[in-house]
């Protein structure tokens, strides 16, 4: 008899341990419980598979009718279609069938139990979104307008009724129909529709066959023009030592120290003093050293609490003087600046000059390396090395003591090297970047493996004084 209860739908109330509704699973009458599947705890259903409940908890027990379609719904097992694959066809004839798709009939819409009672009156007494004045029948016959809140409930159940659609078991696989998808077949489709002459693809194979256009950058000239001088140097030295080549492609020919020479005093012949060089010199020094230092920002005088220290370890030699003067021009700029001279009871009558001026500002001049800021450094000028006297320079206990320091202070600060020497050995200090005079000085292989990078100084040196010192002008 126990079975006769089995797959039967009960509704149970268990007082203050809740409401259940489920599916008799079993029935054991010598331990008076019921075992409950497929539960629903108030409404909710329940994590466990099942749940097993004694009579004395029982308060009320009633038995319910359900739907099979109902139960499958509450038991979480959606019911299942076989959904037809349709067979691919070409370009041209799902192009052909689309206007037969339309003339097809639609299923009509499924509408609330309100708007099919309005929807049963015949012609124009059917209520009309588009024309709300029409007449609309109630329930007893009698025929009036509806008013502004009918309509929107109307609308409204309209467009949120439930609808009973048939839930698909699984969920659309898209990789695995993307994998059904054969591209070379759809290519060679379309090639056959342009041999058949089709015009609906051919206007859209056309345009994609355009032949490819050429790429600008924006800030590439697309008219024509005159082309580029990427040599605007001839020096006309042989052989030449090297070339370099900037960011934007110019070639700059390297010249050599003999030429260099040469050239300088052919430019005091016309003018071009060495006074005039070192301010070019200094200023564009200048120019490279705010920028490594953080920017004009740093300069701006609300910032006095960060206001850059520039270290500059200056020579008894030409570099000396345009580190000096470079010192001078940081400082009218607002910089503080320290220079490092050695010790020695003369200088160079062009050193002393530019030391004197340089005593004039508010820079502070040290002699020994333990008068140097101990502290953080924005930027290091290594202007100690001379083009003739670097192998000697580099025995002095002066030129050790300060190589020694910015390794032991500041080892991660930013190196800036005036007019390097033409050295074969490694450099004296780790340096990024070297600011040379007019044309660079070849370094060699040696050099151009180092991390440091080459900035000429524009000395507004005329192009055919660069012929001069070969007789070619």
């Amino acid at each position: 008899m126990n079975d006769d209860w089995l797959g039967k739908t009960v509704s149970i109330s268990c007082g203050s341990l809740g409401h259940y509704q489920g599916v008799i699973k079993a029935v054991h009458l010598e331990g008076q419980t019921i075992t409950l599947k497929d539960v629903f705890q108030n409404g909710k259903p329940c994590k466990m598979p099942s749940l097993t409940l004694s009579a004395n908890s029982i308060e009320d027990i009633n038995f319910l009718e359900v739907k099979s379609s109902d139960m499958a719904k509450k038991s979480g097992t959606p019911s299942t279609s076989t959904v037809m694959k349709r067979k691919s066809r070409p370009v041209a004839e799902n192009l052909a069938s689309a206007a037969a798709t339309k003339l097809k009939t639609t299923q009509p819409a499924r509408f609330s139990p309100a708007i099919q009672a309005v929807l049963a009156g015949q012609g124009s007494n059917a209520y009309n979104r588009g024309s709300p004045r029409k007449s609309w029948m109630e329930g007893n016959g009698e025929h009036r307008v509806p008013n502004r809140r009918e309509r929107e409930r109307m609308r409204d159940e309209e467009c949120f009724q439930e609808i009973n659609e048939v839930e698909m078991s699984e969920e659309f696989d898209f990789e695995s129909n993307l994998a059904l998808f054969d591209k070379r077949l759809v290519l060679e489709e379309i090639s056959d529709n342009i041999a058949a002459n089709q015009p609906d693809v051919v206007r859209l194979v056309d345009c994609n066959k355009r032949k490819p256009e050429a790429k600008y950058r924006n800030d590439e000239n697309v008219l024509m023009s005159v082309p580029a001088q990427y040599r605007p140097i001839e020096t006309g030295e042989e052989p030449p030592p090297g070339e370099y080549v900037t960011d934007s492609g110019l070639i700059v020919p390297a010249i050599s120290i003999e030429l260099r020479n040469t050239l300088e005093a052919k430019l005091k012949e016309h003018g071009i003093s060495a006074e005039r060089m070192t301010e070019l010199m200094a200023r564009s020094a200048v120019e490279l050293a705010i920028h490594l230092f953080g920017g004009a920002h740093r300069l701006n005088p609300s910032n006095n609490h960060q206001v850059p220290l520039v270290v500059i370890l200056v020579g008894p030699n030409r570099a000396g003087v345009f580190g000096l003067a470079t010192a001078r021009h940081l400082d009218s700029q607002g910089v503080r600046t320290a220079a490092y001279l050695p010790d020695v009871p003369h200088y160079p009558a062009h050193v002393a000059q530019e030391l004197n001026l340089y005593k004039l500002s508010s820079g502070k001049v040290c002699t020994k390396t333990e008068s140097l800021p101990q502290g953080p450094v924005d930027l290091v000028i290594n202007a100690m090395e001379d083009h003739d006297m670097w192998m000697q320079e580099r025995q002095q206990p002066w030129l050790k003591a300060a190589q020694k320091w910015i390794l032991k202070a500041c080892p991660r600060v930013n190196v800036m090297a005036l007019d390097p020497p033409h050295s074969p050995d490694e450099a004296l200090l780790p340096t990024k970047i070297c600011l040379v005079p007019g044309l660079p000085l070849w370094q060699g292989d040696q050099f151009n493996a180092s991390a440091a990078k080459i900035y000429s100084a524009n000395m507004a040196i005329p192009k055919k004084l660069y012929q001069a010192p070969l007789g070619k002008m």
